[in-house]
């Protein structure tokens, strides 16, 4: 099972691989094309398939602006910003809350 702390560490990984290796980020990227179909929906091996609004053509572009991209430098992970986020999803993410604002009001 993914701990948030797990996903949060890949998320920052695939963040900062796509920053200083945007070309090979897009090459390893293209393979999920082939999962976009006719109606916007993409989809993924043993999961419910998306159903996009832009579906496979805003992908194609997005992976040939990355192409086109120089490397810029990578982000610093922070822990304390992580558990922000954290904080955050627990307090509001099963009251349908959404945004930087708490369930007591105060904003993050």
């Amino acid at each position: 099972m993914t701990t948030f702390s797990n996903l949060s560490i890949d998320v920052f990984h695939e963040l900062t691989r796509v920053r200083t290796h945007p070309s090979s980020f897009a090459d390893d990227m293209e393979k999920y094309l082939e999962q976009y179909k006719a109606n916007n929906a993409f989809h993924r091996p043993n999961a419910v398939p998306l159903i996009t609004r832009e579906g496979r053509d805003a992908c194609v572009e997005a992976l040939n602006f990355l192409r086109e991209q120089s490397p810029i430098e990578s982000l610093n992970y922070s822990e304390g910003l992580s558990r922000a986020a954290q904080f955050l999803v627990n307090d509001t993410g099963s009251k349908g809350i959404i945004g930087h604002i708490a369930s007591d009001e105060s904003r993050f």
